[in-house]
């Protein structure tokens, strides 16, 4: 049974849920996000929750944050919780890491 991986990047905590097929939640964990630190520290965080769940069958992944994300995963405008966080290039910079690479 494949699962899906569900990421909420808010700006007090970052919260990563795995979904099964049928809609059950499998697990549920999360991190401080400590926006204050910066963007390229948020996107760290992400990576190291998504790790958490790097033996589950993942058939995909989707990643919520505040803001406008454009098509190609960029952020195009965020809130004032995360500073640098517009212009980053969310999709890309994740795919880039080794974890679900081919799942984004």
């Amino acid at each position: 049974m494949e699962n899906v991986l569900g990421i909420d990047i808010g700006g007090t905590k970052i919260r990563a849920g795995l979904v099964a097929e049928d809609g059950r939640l499998l697990k549920l964990s999360e991190l401080p996000t400590e926006a204050e630190r910066g963007a390229q520290h948020v996107l760290a965080q992400v990576v190291r929750l998504t790790e958490r769940f790097s033996d589950a069958n993942i058939a995909g992944i989707g990643i919520g944050t505040a803001g406008q994300v454009d098509l190609n995963g960029q952020i195009i405008s965020a809130t004032r919780n995360i500073p640098g966080w517009t212009g980053v290039q969310l999709q890309s910079e994740i795919a880039q890491k080794p974890v679900f690479p081919s799942k984004l």
